[in-house]
């Protein structure tokens, strides 16, 4: 029979081994916590939260809302309290179908603080009959989008959001998302939206010239579009050396970007 030692020792062991353990998880979970991308989305709940909290939680005072909508505002605010937003997005889809501009712009918030998975509703809202709400849905649409990794979903929304548009000024603020994605992926999503009916003319010149900044020749069709988008991509994986005057096998220019003060000049 072992000794009282012995068995206290092997309890001691097995304390000490549990401890270490933990201290392992701890240290795990605090590094996943600290990780860049945990480190964004707090940053951007952050900078969303304090005014989005605080708006709605003023909504009781918004003259002429409805009692259904100021019911609906107060359980969207309580579903983003608990971090419920799937609740949340049902109750503000309500809510930005209402002809309060104020209780609109309730729906602009809650949409906010949900961010990325709310960007499709925001570019909605950014075609609001109202200024303030207009104003309001772009700023948090930027946000939303800044959050979203998947260069896939950055071209859908980026998309998205420009057939929805009319207005120049809007479609500029859009169009600089395609800055955050590959420019082979960004010709692409320039020549759909420019050879699209969806598209209103304004978004089309605004691609247009977005498109002769990112290739460095005005947009002819889409398959010399798919053409320019292949070379880039090539290109960028390094599979295809860039001439000193950036020709190719069609002997136009790809890839010598306008200057993008130039750019900009032509969207005025």
């Amino acid at each position: 029979m072992p000794s009282a030692s012995k068995i206290l020792a092997t309890l001691l062991g097995a304390t000490l081994l549990g401890l270490a353990g933990c201290s392992d998880k701890v240290a795990k979970d605090t590094a996943a916590s600290n990780s860049p991308a945990k480190a964004a989305e707090r940053k951007a709940s952050a900078k969303r939260g304090a005014s989005v909290t605080n708006r709605m939680s003023t909504a009781a005072t918004i003259p002429g809302a409805t009692s259904n909508e100021l019911a609906h505002i107060k359980a969207c605010l309580d579903a983003i309290d608990n971090g419920m937003n799937a609740f949340a997005m049902r109750h503000a889809r309500e809510l930005m179908c209402s002809t309060n501009e104020e209780v609109r712009l309730q729906a602009v918030d809650a949409f906010g603080w949900i961010g990325r998975f709310a960007v499709k509703e925001l570019a909605e809202m950014m075609t609001d009959a109202d200024q303030e709400v207009r104003s309001e849905a772009q700023r948090q649409w930027e946000m939303a989008f800044d959050e979203i990794s998947s260069e896939t979903v950055k071209m859908q929304e980026i998309e998205r959001a420009v057939f929805a548009l009319k207005d120049q000024n809007s479609l500029n603020v859009v169009m600089m998302k395609i800055n955050n994605i590959e420019d082979y992926n960004a010709v692409r999503v320039l020549s759909s939206i420019i050879t699209s009916t969806n598209a209103s003319p304004v978004a089309a010149e605004v691609a247009r010239s977005e498109y002769l900044s990112l290739a460095g020749e005005p947009f002819l069709d889409a398959r010399r579009a798919e053409h320019v988008a292949t070379e880039l991509k090539k290109a960028a994986e390094g599979l295809l050396p860039v001439p000193p005057q950036g020709k190719i096998s069609t002997n136009k220019q790809v890839g010598a970007r306008v200057p993008r003060d130039q750019g900009k000049e032509m969207k005025k």
